[in-house]
């Protein structure tokens, strides 16, 4: 069995934090081209824009690598510290983004080549996907905090490291307040959406959510792809010097400059 010195097994961290923030980072920035793809939709009305959206194998190539990559992310991220704090929202993140995995092979399951099934409840399927997209960001957010404050605040100044919760809280609180508020509950179960909205206000409600979401998935890439850059920084900070011998390399050049054998 190798033993490793507290320098190897931190420098190993770095390395697996640094692979979670970045592929998490490149899931979220997949995330942010859809988004504003849709956004320049509403806001134009380019019809080869909507062509390129409602393309089966757009929306199955761009869910399925936004799932896979977030969800590898959260894994690469989870428990690499002992501390407390990040044990838990590593945790939380890694089984938020499992069960994401699950609502999309859910929905996408005939196209992987699965036995066809017919899965109820897709008004409540799309809401719970909504609110976990949100809660996610903010345990994201909630982790980058937890390794500049633990592991980086000597290394990194803090002005490099700020990280804001604001437009993902918004972002939560506005999902769970379109799923109770367009939720059709007298109707009773399954949930279904209620149909009294006009297109104005349907508009108006996607353009909204559309925004909010392109900002703040531009925000959480933003973070998601410094603190990899950062960790990767302090992973070799970190790195203890290789052990070489400056004398015997000195008696080389001196003997013989220009390398020549």
């Amino acid at each position: 069995m190798i033993d490793r010195t507290d320098d190897q097994v931190q420098a190993v961290q770095f390395r697996w934090i640094t692979c979670g923030f970045l592929t998490s980072g490149l899931g979220i920035a997949l995330l942010l081209l859809d988004s504003t793809l849709e956004l320049a939709y509403i806001l134009s009305f380019i019809p080869q824009i909507r062509k390129l959206l409602v393309n089966p194998v757009w929306v199955f190539v761009s869910g399925s690598f936004i799932t896979t990559l977030t969800f590898i992310g959260s894994y690469l991220l989870w428990r690499r510290w002992n501390h407390p704090d990040w044990i838990r929202n590593s945790t939380l993140l890694l089984v938020m983004n499992t069960v994401h995995l699950g609502l999309w092979l859910a929905e996408n399951h005939h196209q992987l080549g699965l036995p066809d099934q017919d899965f109820d409840h897709e008004w409540l399927r799309i809401q719970l996907s909504q609110i976990l997209n949100w809660s996610e960001f903010v345990v994201w957010i909630n982790l980058i905090r937890i390794f500049h404050r633990q592991h980086t605040a000597r290394l990194i100044p803090e002005r490099f490291t700020q990280t804001h919760f604001g437009l993902s809280w918004s972002g939560l609180i506005f999902s769970i307040a379109i799923a109770i508020g367009l939720t059709d509950w007298p109707a009773g179960w399954p949930l279904a959406r209620i149909r009294w909205l006009s297109p104005l206000d349907s508009l108006m409600l996607a353009t909204a959510s559309t925004m909010l979401t392109a900002s703040a998935s531009l925000q959480i890439t933003i973070y998601l792809f410094k603190s990899s850059r950062i960790s990767y920084l302090c992973d070799h900070l970190t790195r203890p010097a290789p052990n070489q011998s400056d004398d015997w390399y000195q008696d080389q050049w001196d003997d013989n400059p220009w390398g020549n054998h």
